[in-house]
């Protein structure tokens, strides 16, 4: 036993070390920011626990939880440079992710009989890789890491609930109520975990008529929802002046079916959801679309057939993750649905709700838990795998087939947030047919080679195929950001590198004034407000020009400002894209002599 537990501390040491060293080696590239309004918003509650005031740049950003950045604010305490600060966000999503693959680890050594050791870091490694919230930035700076990380701590807590006498369960109840109570506070989406446990309750009472939980958990669950949605809406009048973009927490479904064109908003929602499909299926190599596949002929054969053999443990902790999918890419087809058809239907170049045709992080980050439970299922089952494989192929190279010939007729040639990382694309360009063609093919490809392989073999060729997903995502990784997400970071840094130096210089011999900050683009998102906060987080950075009739005052913008206001202001040019406007002798006195 003890040599036992030795041997899988190492495999899971191992494994986290596979998933995770192209990231560690990519994240001290990093400069801030890859998205300005996002990541302002998403690290600006760490700032605030250290007491500094960003209320007036976060309340132009919006809202993407608390539960992540509070982590980094000792950091803030510590004084450390906000790039350092900027790394240490991506060290955080990198210990997470890696901490994910060691989650999944532990569930196949405690809860399966797969002794082979190899096997066991292999499926660790192959689940992990499908985690596309998580793989879809390089420099994962965001708080869906965290989402993916509670996804496979609920995994673990589903396996022990559902191998435990009902009268042990209270203990493991209340974990999962802490659970539950924390991810609330990491992201929006995160709401989706409960429907989805709500919707395998009521799947395992009409099953065995039998209780997940007791009575009682499901009280505690809607107090405790509503509680945490009373305590983020006070924390939110702390940091916000007025009302901020995105402050909704709680998962509501907006955009009710008003489009002029009725026929046209649902044949857009089946668009994206077979775009979804589509993007899941080459960014996982097919396994995530073989899992989906697989439970949808698990429940075949459970409620048309009463095969009642495959109600497994796994079958039930993959249904969870299976709901959770489901009622997340509903929602999504349904939300976005409605501005992506008026966008269509007036022949828009370029509308937000475009990006539903290729933004796999959402519904992404319930895959890694379906897949799993799908491997497990599979593992000795050489007929169900094969049937999986089979039908997963043949039903995606005919929807890939539909999709080229009727849905990118209504999206070819539009600027849709595309990321075709086989064809090294960036995902800002017009997404065109030759560029839709080139999808299709590579994945007919993949389903071609998975139906050959597994329909001509009973080797489950886990070791190979974790060795060809690790090296697939960490192209996809390497790929992106170098030629992608670093290029959106030097132009970010480029909006306020100069002032920060500049402030950095004078920071000693000005007593903490406010700092205006002017866009001139007339933008409505990732203004340079945000990167002169997040680079000087101990100064108050306000949004616009300043009041008139201030004698002292300093003013940064990304171009000449031709307003009366500022007739009595002086300006220097500090390099392509930022100027410094500031008025009264002294701050004139301390500017020219650090720049003249």
């Amino acid at each position: 036993m003890k040599n036992e537990g030795y041997s899988n501390f190492i495999d899971v040491v191992i494994t986290f070390f596979i998933v995770t060293f192209v990231r560690f080696i990519i994240t001290p590239h990093g400069l801030p920011v890859a998205s300005g309004c996002d990541q302002v918003s998403l690290i600006s509650p760490a700032a605030f626990l250290a007491g500094y005031d960003w209320r007036d740049v976060v309340t132009t950003a919006g809202y993407y939880g608390i539960g992540v950045s509070w982590l980094l604010a000792p950091f803030y305490y510590l004084g450390l440079k906000s790039i350092h600060i900027y790394w240490l966000l991506g060290f955080l999503s990198d210990l997470l992710f890696g901490l994910c693959a060691c989650v999944y680890y532990c569930i196949i050594a405690k809860f399966t009989n797969i002794n082979n050791r190899v096997n066991r870091v292999a499926i660790a490694v192959i689940v992990s890789s499908t985690a596309l919230s998580s793989n879809y930035s390089a420099v994962a700076g965001t708080n869906e890491v965290m989402l993916d990380f509670i996804g496979a701590i609920i995994c673990y807590m589903l396996f022990v609930m559902l191998c435990c006498p009902q009268g042990k369960k209270t203990k493991y109840e209340i974990v999962l109520l802490m659970i539950f109570a924390y991810m609330y506070t990491v992201h929006t989406r995160a709401v989706i975990y409960l429907l989805a446990f709500a919707l395998l309750s009521i799947a395992l009472w009409f099953s065995h008529k039998e209780q997940l939980v007791h009575r009682w958990f499901w009280y505690l669950s809607v107090i405790e929802y509503f509680s945490v949605q009373i305590l983020l809406k006070y924390y939110q009048s702390f940091i916000w002046v007025g009302t901020a973009r995105n402050s909704s927490i709680a998962a509501t479904l907006s955009g009710k079916l008003t489009a002029s064109d009725y026929f046209l908003r649902i044949k857009v929602m089946f668009m994206i959801v077979i775009s979804t499909l589509i993007n899941h299926y080459s960014l996982t190599l097919g396994v995530g679309f073989i899992a989906i596949v697989t439970f949808c002929i698990l429940i075949y054969k459970i409620v048309k057939n009463h095969e009642n053999i495959y109600m497994t443990t796994e079958f039930f902790v993959g249904l969870y993750f299976f709901f959770a999918y489901i009622v997340c890419l509903a929602g999504m087809a349904y939300i976005w649905s409605k501005g992506a058809a008026d966008g269509i239907s007036s022949g828009a170049n370029y509308v937000t709700q475009y990006r539903a045709f290729y933004y796999p992080r959402y519904a992404g980050t319930f895959i890694p838990g379906m897949v799993l439970m799908a491997i497990l299922i599979i593992y000795n089952n050489h007929y169900l795998r094969k049937k999986a494989v089979l039908i997963s192929s043949l039903s995606i190279i005919v929807m890939s087939i539909y999709y080229l010939q009727k849905v990118v007729p209504f999206i070819d040639n539009k600027r849709i947030r595309f990321f075709l990382i086989h064809a090294i694309q960036d995902k800002g360009v017009k997404a065109d047919h030759m560029l839709w063609t080139a999808s299709i093919q590579f994945i007919i490809f993949i389903a071609i080679v998975w139906g050959m392989t597994f329909f001509l073999s009973n080797r489950k060729y886990l070791d190979i195929l974790a060795g060809v997903m690790l090296v697939y995502v960490n192209f996809l990784l390497w790929n992106m950001y170098f030629n992608d997400n670093h290029l959106t970071e030097i132009k970010y840094y480029s909006y306020a590198n100069s002032g920060y130096e500049l402030l950095c210089s004078i920071s000693n011999e000005i007593d903490n004034p406010d700092i205006y900050v002017i866009d001139i683009r007339n933008k409505s998102s990732d203004e340079i407000w945000h990167m002169y906060q997040f680079m000087n987080y101990s100064m108050h950075i306000v949004p616009g020009l300043p009041p008139d009739g201030i004698d002292n005052c300093i003013l940064f913008s990304n171009g000449i400002i031709k307003s009366h206001f500022l007739n009595n202001y002086s300006y220097i040019q500090l390099d392509d894209n930022e100027y410094v406007y500031y008025c009264g002798n002294e701050y004139a006195r301390i500017i020219e002599s650090v720049l003249k």
